[in-house]
């Protein structure tokens, strides 16, 4: 589906608390897995992936843990 979209603490965040809080239907794992569980599922999830997506997935998150720069205005 769309998982390649969100950054890994996005991914572990969701898959511990669930979906419905963001309007999903997908119940929360967290009280039924240990964090190592959940980041071995997510793990399989992304080995599924083709080298592209995994490649365009992990340039986006490490975008995503960096503060934005200001437009140069140039």
């Amino acid at each position: 589906a769309h998982t390649w979209n969100h950054p890994l603490p996005i991914l572990r965040r969701t898959l511990r608390d669930g979906g419905v809080p963001l309007g999903g239907s997908m119940p929360g794992f967290g009280e039924k897995l240990s964090a190592h569980e959940m980041d071995d599922i997510l793990a399989w999830v992304q080995s599924n992936w083709p080298d592209k997506i995994y490649r365009l997935w992990h340039e986006r998150s490490e975008q995503a843990g960096k503060p934005l720069q200001p437009i140069s205005r140039d």
